[in-house]
């Protein structure tokens, strides 16, 4: 199995030699496409009449036209069907982190509002049950936290822990 320090050498690389081959066009055309009034959000403080704001804005935008190009978004990600488990071996690492995940919901789904109210009580900080349950209870952990991400497609529901060096169990404890 490859070091840490390889991998990261490696990845690296990649990403400098990915960069150096986008060019200046291509830049400006990803620009164009993606800094466009559609998705713009103006925030505005201050002692201001909305009439007035509005009409000045107006003026100042005017040139600023919605891109002829059609917006693609990735297709929405499948959950995983089977079980994987990836390890990085770490010689003489004295802690062991722990993650689990799979895709989550998105935004439109009607228990959308739920799921974020979940996380935070299962996982979500400091006074979530999991970190109630397995730092405080049981010293199984330094920190646990689980991760609901919003997005505009499916996100990630991601679960992390990392067990105390004192109580290293041989099995997750209450991850699951």
């Amino acid at each position: 199995m490859p070091s840490t320090a390889s991998i990261r050498r490696r990845t690296s690389r990649l990403r400098l030699a990915s960069l150096d081959a986008i060019s200046q066009a291509a830049l400006i055309q990803w620009h164009r496409e993606r800094y466009a009034p559609q998705d713009a959000i103006l925030g505005i403080a201050g002692d201001v009449r909305a009439k007035n704001l509005i009409a000045k804005l107006e003026k100042q935008l005017a040139g600023w036209k919605k891109p002829k190009s059609a917006e693609t978004w990735p297709r929405n990600p499948t959950a995983a069907t089977e079980r994987k488990v990836f390890l990085v071996d770490r010689p003489n690492s004295v802690q062991t982190t722990l993650a689990l995940g799979n895709i989550a919901i998105d935004r439109l789904n009607p228990d959308y509002t739920s799921m974020v109210v979940m996380n935070h009580v299962i996982g979500g900080g400091a006074s979530s049950r999991l970190f109630l349950n397995l730092r405080e209870e049981k010293g199984y952990t330094y920190g646990v936290l689980q991760r609901f991400q919003r997005a505009q497609i499916s996100g990630a529901l991601a679960r992390r822990r990392q067990p105390a060096y004192r109580s290293h169990p041989r099995r997750p404890h209450g991850i699951f």
